[in-house]
Parts: C-alpha cells; structure tokens; sequence
C-alpha cells in the first residue's frame, strides 16, 4: 500500500534515478574506503582481514552495497532531483540522517550474520543455547550504536550530497563560461536526463 507522500507523485525521472545510483555507489565506495583507513590507522587491518577471509569480505561488501542502494533510494524517494537540489537543508538532511541509521543496522546485523555463518562453519563444535542467546544478546545490545553510528554517517553524506548538488547546479548555470552543451538552444541547463 503506497502511502500519500509516494501515491500523488509522479513517476521517477531517469534524473531522479541516476542521482540516487550516483549517490549510492559513491556512499558505498566511501564507507569502504573510510573503514579500512579506520582498521588501519588503529593497526588492525591485517588481522580484520585475515579474520574476515574472502569470501565472507566479499558478502560484507555486497552487504555494504545493497544496504546503502537501497536506503540512500529510500531516503531520495521523497525527494525529486529538482527538489533535491533546491529545497532548503532540513529537507534533505531528515531523511539522510533516519536512512542512515536504518543502513547502520542493516550492515550490522549482516556483518553479525555472516560472522555467525563463518563461525559455524568453522567451528568443530556443536552450536549450544548459549551462543544463539549470546548472538541475540549482541544484535540487540548492538542495534544502538549502530543506529547511531548510521544517523550520524547518514547526516554526514546528506551534507556532503546536499553541498555537492549546490555545486554542481552553480556550475551548471549560464554564465558561467559554459556554452549550450544541449543543442537545444535552451543553456546548459543540468543535462543529466539527456545524457542518460
């Protein structure tokens, strides 16, 4: 059932698309790069990954990146690119912050589950009561840093996107050495939806 924020607006513009894939992949790539500088200015790089193993990093980074995909859409599905890029501050930083923390918890309990797999798998002994309420214990008791942790990285993108989208609308306006790039004879204009 669509709510009304989503059922009286239009359908989403390839614009509106190709900004929230951008924003996505470019939230993704920085989250990666920011927690491996993270793991390796604390001196712990080596054993996170020789923790980890390849595959289980692969999953983690799929996990990474479907989780951001899917909340950096949901926190733009609101918002049309056109008002993305002009409404005020608040209106894009409210849902960047509130997806970003669902994004923390969702990479949580997948960084949580597939550590749980990989234990299970290697481990040689039989899984007790214990450490299924151990796991539960650490999900729960794990959900409110990570929801933190999330609204604050989310507010920190929803800053840097909004900033980046200021940028990019001042640039693109006529006078600004720019000629029509379109062919149109309209200006500039943004020519994303054009050149999708």
């Amino acid at each position: 059932m669509a709510n009304r924020a989503t059922a009286s607006r239009p359908p989403r513009s390839s614009a509106d698309v190709l900004l929230a894939r951008s924003l996505s992949a470019f939230h993704t790539a920085a989250l990666t790069v920011l927690l491996v500088g993270v793991a390796h200015q604390v001196g712990g790089l080596g054993s996170a990954l020789a923790g980890i193993g390849t595959l289980s990093g692969i999953v983690l980074f799929l996990a990474l990146w479907a989780t951001t995909w899917w909340t950096t859409h949901r926190a733009l599905d609101r918002l049309t690119f056109e008002e993305a890029r002009d409404e005020p501050w608040p209106a894009v930083l409210e849902p960047a912050t509130i997806w970003g923390g669902v994004n923390g918890v969702a990479f949580f309990v997948a960084l949580i589950l597939v550590r749980a797999v990989q234990t299970a798998l290697n481990g040689s002994e039989q899984l007790t009561v214990e450490d299924v309420g151990a796991f539960f214990a650490v999900l729960l008791f794990g959900a409110l840093p990570a929801v933190v942790v999330g609204s604050v990285v989310g507010m920190a993108f929803g800053l840097i996107d909004r900033f980046a989208l200021g940028i990019g609308v001042a640039l693109a306006q006529p006078g600004n050495g720019d000629e029509d790039r379109t062919g149109d004879g309209e200006g500039p204009e943004l020519g994303i939806a054009s050149q999708v």
